[in-house]
């Protein structure tokens, strides 16, 4: 399930960028930086999921899946939706880096590389805060009939938090928020050190 993720998401990206953003040194820039946290977020996936010990047994959704095609792996499923939820953050943020290192260079095409990476990180932070706030809204969003449930069941907090449909949830959004926070830097860096060098050639 991991290849199967992280081969998919790749084509995805691969394909995606480009088209989406046209064939150029931004673009390279952002997939590279796109598919290094893609592959450090299938690492973080894979940690998360074998340390906690889901088994995305809670879901309605994840035992119809086992009684319709019981050979399919309901952890495998989880890995893979934990890779795929991070994805779109991630590419939306390695763009946003890329743009930014070139418009800065476009605008100064002699700062140095240090500079371009620190410059163009101001902007990554206030982006990881915005998203990552983001994607705990969007998941709560997705969430709020099962929040209304778990609140009416009047459960203590410590069994709320540690049951495998809540903690499935908890876990994804943070895999998401740490492959985003991971893209930033990552993705900075590449456009920083390659974008100046590919201008001047």
């Amino acid at each position: 399930p991991l290849w199967s993720a992280l081969v998919a998401c790749s084509a995805i990206i691969l394909l995606a960028v480009p088209l989406v953003h046209g064939m150029n040194w931004k673009s390279a820039s952002a997939v590279g930086g796109s598919l290094t946290a893609l592959i450090l977020a299938a690492v973080l996936a894979w940690a998360t999921i074998d340390g906690s010990q889901l088994q995305g047994y809670s879901s309605e959704d994840n035992l119809k899946l086992l009684l319709y095609m019981p050979d399919v792996s309901i952890v495998g499923v989880l890995l893979c939706g934990f890779v795929v939820g991070a994805l779109g953050s991630l590419a939306d943020a390695a763009v946003a880096q890329a743009s930014t290192i070139t418009e800065l260079h476009e605008a100064d095409p002699d700062a140095r590389p240090t500079q371009l990476f620190l410059s163009a990180m101001k902007v990554g932070r206030d982006h990881i805060a915005s998203m990552v706030y983001t994607l705990i809204l969007t998941y709560t969003g997705a969430a709020l009939p099962l929040l209304m449930l778990i609140t009416a069941a009047e459960r203590p907090a410590e069994q709320i938090l540690s049951s495998d449909l809540v903690a499935t949830e908890l876990l994804r959004s943070g895999v998401g928020a740490m492959a985003l926070t991971l893209a930033v830097p990552i993705t900075t860096a590449i456009a920083a050190f390659t974008v100046p060098k590919r201008t001047k050639a």
